[in-house]
């Protein structure tokens, strides 16, 4: 399949959904068997918690509609997924961090709205 292609934006990207309630249910939820360690880092590295969700939305929504695709995969019989990497500055007293955080997304079809399957650091 040669749509989408690395170096291209993410198609319809300001059509994106499912941020926040990735965000919430596992990328930030410290209680998560997969997403806690996630969590534990965003939180030591940039000090982006729970309480920072509509922080960390917007960027990833922001993201998602200026940094390139680094990496598409066949997701069979899902359509493709889609690697981008966006820096994400950190909060209060980690404001002078920036850390690389990997998303992937989601296109089931050509007309698909790209939805967030995960997110974490590109470390």
């Amino acid at each position: 399949m040669s749509w989408p292609t690395v170096g291209d934006l993410l198609p319809r990207a300001d059509e994106a959904w499912g941020i926040g309630d990735k965000l919430e249910g596992y990328v930030l939820n410290t209680e998560h068997a997969d997403g806690g360690p996630k969590a534990n880092y965003l939180s030591q590295a940039l000090d982006i918690e729970l309480a920072d969700l509509a922080y960390l939305e917007a960027e990833i929504a922001e993201g998602a509609r200026s940094q390139p695709i680094t990496g598409v995969r066949g997701n069979e019989p899902y359509g493709v997924t889609c690697e981008v990497v966006m820096p994400i500055q950190g909060l209060r007293n980690h404001n002078d961090r920036v850390v690389d955080l990997l998303t992937i997304w989601e296109l089931r079809d050509q007309s698909a709205t790209p939805r967030l399957v995960t997110a974490y650091p590109d470390r």
